[in-house]
């Protein structure tokens, strides 16, 4: 096996790398300042500031880490990685006609579930707040909309690696939303059920503001693992193939 760096390839990688880790100490900084400041009226916003620096931090470290990792080839070899039960990558990588109607099939269960947002958008039940401005609609229906341009891509093609990148930047995107919804939080989950059958509605009453906080928290921790999972796979693949 030889070994090949690209050091034009590693060098902004570090550089990238060095940006996340100077955001996470200023982030180390931010925790002690946010802990006092969050119990001063005006000053609570601190807090998100300081969750925002973190998500960057982390996912410039992501993105440096396999900046450097592109720019070295032939560190991974077929011979040494087992993908799945037959152990080859490639098999893992196409996508059988099953898997390509369930890509569509999800597609359409997503539509479904998007039209019950949009009609309670439309008819105002309540669980959208006027905190839904055009920007946040852009995030909301923009992300659903991504998503479905992803899974589509992966019907027609077939295969999900030169997909990767894209559905890297889909994981991106619902980090970006997930964070700005929980900053801005325009719903009230306490009418979510309004457009359900009544005699259902009390089924949901579990379902609380602060669930809803923890579903954004949970979206952009996935996010973020989706992003940095196709990226490392997409990186790997790449080396594979030129190495």
């Amino acid at each position: 096996m030889t070994v090949r760096v690209d050091f034009g390839r590693i060098f902004p990688g570090l550089v990238i790398l060095l940006i996340g880790v100077l955001l996470f100490a200023i982030w180390l900084i931010l925790v002690f300042v946010s802990f006092f400041a969050f119990f001063v009226p005006g000053l609570g916003g601190i807090f998100y500031v300081a969750l925002d620096i973190l998500v960057s931090s982390i996912v410039l470290f992501g993105v440096g880490a396999l900046v450097m990792l592109a720019g070295v080839r032939g560190w991974w070899t077929q011979s040494t990685v087992t993908w799945g039960r037959h152990g080859a990558m490639e098999d893992r990588d196409r996508l059988n006609p099953g898997q390509r109607s369930g890509e569509v099939f999800g597609v359409i269960i997503s539509f479904l579930v998007l039209l019950f947002f949009v009609e309670n958008q439309v008819k105002g039940t309540g669980f959208f707040t006027s905190r839904f401005g055009p920007e946040e609609q852009a995030l909301f229906y923009g992300t659903w909309l991504a998503g479905v341009a992803v899974s589509l891509a992966r019907a027609v093609v077939g295969r999900r690696n030169p997909v990767r990148p894209y559905d890297a930047l889909d994981g991106a995107l619902l980090v970006v939303t997930s964070l700005v919804f929980l900053r801005v939080f325009p719903f009230d989950f306490a009418h979510f059920p309004d457009l359900l059958p009544q005699a259902i509605q009390p089924a949901f009453f579990w379902l609380t503001n602060p669930v809803g906080r923890v579903v954004l928290v949970l979206g952009a921790i996935g996010g973020f693992a989706s992003m940095l999972y196709n990226a490392v796979v997409y990186a790997v693949s790449r080396s594979r193939s030129l190495g």
